[in-house]
């Protein structure tokens, strides 16, 4: 029998081996991390929607008002181009340049976004590749909400219906920049509450060794040469000089997390709860690659969640959700 590994606060369930569980070691969660994921999530999406339309087990609509449906070959066709080139024959020693076309037939990848529409049901956007440098897509078909979750796992319907009631049009080349400006909303949170003492960190997830604020503040500070300027007509006089800058929450390049496992012999389950979280700092430079992370400074996590809003804590607990599932499914590094 499969355990199942509940995250507090989240609703839906991981079903996973116990013998993969991590128990209390600590998850990086960086922001090629969140790439990663939420982009395998909207391509899982897409291949499902195109294969089940193709094969004509998911019905699509060439309206918004529902009345013409595309026929499963129809939908192989949709944005199809033909694109000129131009081969070079050698004919009788001579080079004879002739035009010739070839067609591109669409497949999964060329789904280029969603837009969920005032009636809840979905219009379906496709890029051709000869247009990706123009980051726009065209409608090329309409499919109900009823459908789309015929074709997808509640989590996957979830991820779609919640993505674009927010930013109107999901899709692959904006996904990352719009759920990671989510997190960006409430990350400043994990340094300025450690900042004003609001909530202790600690250099461990034990939690045994506080850290001081004004060592914190003098850790992630840096320093920059800057010109001073005397004289505007002496600029001989001019002099270089150290001055410290603070450190921002833009760096905060992700968090890390640590989970307590809970078994529970009556359920015959296990229960990951989180107990603690940590800014990630990204010190390399490196654009947040999880590797080249450093966990900044520990915050018991009901303590750090109390300055969340509901939606935060709830995109929050997702990706925690999100990581833990990537992580115990795939034993992935981070």
């Amino acid at each position: 029998m499969k355990n199942y590994f509940v995250l507090t606060f989240f609703i839906s369930y991981i079903s996973i081996s116990s013998a993969n569980a991590q128990d209390n070691l600590p998850i990086y969660f960086g922001k090629r991390a969140f790439n990663r994921i939420y982009i395998n999530i909207f391509n899982t999406i897409s291949r499902k929607v195109y294969e089940e339309a193709v094969k004509g087990n998911l019905k699509t609509f060439k309206d918004e008002t529902f009345q013409k449906t595309i026929l499963k070959d129809e939908f192989g066709m949709l944005a199809l181009y033909k694109e000129k080139i131009t081969l070079e024959i050698n004919k009788a020693g001579k080079i004879i340049l002739k035009d010739t076309f070839i067609l591109h037939k669409n497949n999964w990848e060329w789904i280029w976004g969603y837009k969920k529409l005032t009636s809840g049901n979905f219009a379906i956007y496709m890029q051709k590749p000869k247009d990706i440098s123009t980051q726009q897509g065209e409608i090329v078909a309409y499919i109900s909400s009823n459908e789309l979750k015929k074709a997808l796992t509640a989590n996957e319907y979830k991820f779609i219906n919640t993505q674009t009631l927010k930013y109107i049009i999901v899709d692959k080349q904006h996904l990352v920049q719009n759920f990671w400006k989510q997190y960006c909303d409430f990350k400043s949170n994990l340094w300025n509450d450690a900042m004003t003492a609001k909530v202790k960190a600690y250099q461990l997830p034990n939690f045994k060794t506080e850290y001081k604020i004004e060592d914190l503040k003098a850790s992630y500070q840096s320093t920059q040469m800057i010109t001073v300027v005397q004289d505007s007509l002496h600029r001989e006089y001019d002099y270089q000089k150290a001055e410290l800058v603070p450190f921002t929450p833009d760096s905060i390049m992700g968090f890390a997390f640590v989970i307590e496992n809970i078994l529970d012999t009556n359920l015959n389950s296990q229960i990951l709860k989180p107990m603690a979280i940590a800014p990630l700092y990204d010190a390399s430079n490196t654009g947040g690659e999880s590797l080249f992370l450093d966990a900044m400074y520990w915050l018991p996590f009901n303590e750090a969640i109390k300055s969340l809003k509901p939606t935060e804590l709830s995109f929050l607990n997702e990706l925690i959700s999100l990581a833990i599932s990537e992580k115990l499914s795939t034993d992935c590094v981070y």
